[in-house]
């Protein structure tokens, strides 16, 4: 056999930021940036030339050193130069001391650094990884993690859910039947709307009922913008109700605002875009019962919530909201609906004297009449004879009775008598929206989690070494791998896949610690 002459180069580094459990390690755009990284002067100990074989299975090589010297040495790259150009890299996991010339190191490959070049991550099943975009929606795959208690980010009424009508329902007894079509609804009776505020004029309108109190069947509250032409004015007289003036057709609102990165949660900013979608950021519509329904701010197109609201002017009256341009369509989503019903019914009341005197002056008429023939007659009846005075007072003093009692009875109040609804007494009813979102303390934690192991991913993909601009993890479920390696090491690089590893770019970022995870606002997407 030749003899072969050693002139093998073993380069002794420290300051390298990589250990033996590959929590972290490096990302290189090329085998010369590579080994330019590990052997700039300001990592380099100490570099040995003409040096006998390396062994990579044997784990142990002799040096010419003073082991004092070597003691915070941590990693080695050394080439076999007789037998090829490869530059090889290893973990120094210690260093002994053989006598004041010879130091012996302990080593261990490091399998992806060493092999870095020479395979390829194939498609596998991805469990979390960085995502190489991340705008509000890219990502929504669901999390196990803790949110904590949600909190108001903002709260208003949607626009016109807020103004109100009294609605009076009344039978014309005085002409034929008279239904209505309101809102695609018929009605047999007659609506007339009045503005909230004007008392006045409803009062006005019910004394016309004083000689038919029971015409008016029933009074209740409205939102106005069930009636379209809104000419609802204080001091009027009120507007008859038909097909052509209540709602018959949904209307769209615009008025909530989309979301935006700029916005905050409980104050905090946060820079993994997937905080701004559900369940750490979304829409709550409900109305003052209690009932809700949450939304997705991702859902809408260009994150622009749209909401159409409806309802019907007719007993019992409610109105609906529901999300427009929402999930892929372009219409209303019918299956996603919010209620808010339990609008007031309105109490009224009849003077019941006056009332009684409407209706009963036609028969005392007729009675005084009566008497007043009697009178003329002699008080004889030609059959009977003389018709007995008593009963004639009598008959008289009845009515008076009937007069009196009339004057001294209570009002009568008609309607609902228990339309205290506090909701609606207090300004509340409609419809509302508001922005929840996970707390601030929660907010930069879920972050901070984010910014250390990327977001679930969950399906097959081929994972991403440079996902992001500074730091990419990825963690796999049967990890893949194709290229020229031995068969001991492609096992490792899959298992440490799947364990989970970091890939840092100090290629592109040099002034970078590695795992200073304070940069998280700066990792963004490579596409970015």
């Amino acid at each position: 056999m030749a003899y072969i002459a050693p002139n093998g180069n073993i380069i002794l580094c420290h300051n390298i930021p990589l250990d033996t459990t590959y929590q972290h390690t490096l990302r290189f755009s090329s085998a010369t940036n590579q080994h330019n990284y590990f052997t700039a002067s300001s990592r380099v100990k100490r570099t040995f030339t003409n040096q006998y074989y390396t062994r990579l299975n044997r784990g142990v090589i002799r040096v010419n050193e003073l082991a004092d010297n070597l003691y915070d040495c941590n990693y080695m790259c050394y080439q076999n130069t007789s037998f090829g150009n490869k530059w090889f890299y290893a973990f120094i996991k210690s260093v002994e001391y053989v006598n004041n010339a010879v130091t012996e190191i302990q080593f261990e490959i490091d399998v992806i650094q060493t092999w870095f070049f020479d395979y390829n991550l194939l498609p596998c099943f991805v469990e979390r990884m960085h995502s190489p975009t991340d705008a509000i929606g890219d990502n929504i795959v669901p999390e196990s993690i803790e949110k904590g208690e949600y909190v108001f980010n903002s709260q208003a009424r949607i626009d016109g859910t807020d103004r109100h009508a009294i609605i009076v329902a009344y039978v014309d007894t005085q002409s034929s039947v008279d239904g209505q079509i309101y809102g695609r609804i018929y009605g047999g009776l007659t609506l007339k709307a009045f503005a909230s505020q004007d008392a006045a004029a409803v009062n006005n309108f019910i004394e016309g009922f004083i000689s038919r109190p029971d015409a008016v069947v029933s009074m209740y509250m409205c939102p106005e913008f069930l009636i379209t032409d809104g000419s609802l004015q204080p001091g009027g007289t009120g507007e008859d109700l038909d097909s052509t003036n209540t709602l018959n057709a949904p209307i769209v609102k615009n008025d909530i605002p989309a979301i935006m990165t700029t916005d905050t949660l409980d104050g905090y900013t946060p820079h993994n875009k997937k905080l701004y979608t559900y369940p750490y950021n979304y829409l709550m519509l409900f109305e003052p019962s209690g009932k809700s329904l949450n939304l997705r701010y991702e859902f809408f197109d260009s994150l622009k919530p749209t909401i159409e609201i409806g309802g019907s002017v007719t007993l019992p009256v409610s109105i609906i909201a529901r999300p427009k341009n929402y999930k892929n369509r372009t219409d209303s989503i019918k299956s996603e609906t919010l209620t808010s019903a339990n609008y007031p019914l309105c109490s009224w009341n009849v003077d019941a004297y006056n009332a009684w005197v409407a209706q009963s002056a036609v028969p005392i008429g007729l009675d005084f009449a009566g008497m007043a023939t009697i009178g003329a007659m002699g008080l004889m009846n030609p059959i009977m004879g003389a018709i007995s005075m008593p009963s004639i007072i009598q008959s008289v003093t009845g009515v008076m009775k009937e007069s009196y009692q009339a004057s001294i009875a209570a009002d009568q109040i008609r309607g609902n008598q228990q339309s205290g609804n506090v909701d609606f007494s207090m300004g509340n009813m409609g419809i509302w929206f508001a922005r929840l979102s996970v707390n601030a303390q929660f907010a930069k934690m879920i972050d901070d989690y984010f910014d250390m192991f990327g977001y679930a991913q969950k399906k097959i993909m081929q994972p991403v070494r440079k996902a992001r601009t500074i730091w990419t993890y990825i963690k796999t479920i049967g990890c893949v791998i194709d290229g020229s390696v031995p068969s001991d090491d492609a096992n490792k690089i899959c298992k440490l896949h799947d364990a989970g590893i970091t890939y840092w770019d100090v290629e592109s970022n040099p002034s970078v610690v590695v795992g200073n995870y304070l940069l998280g606002a700066s990792n963004v997407p490579v596409g970015s």
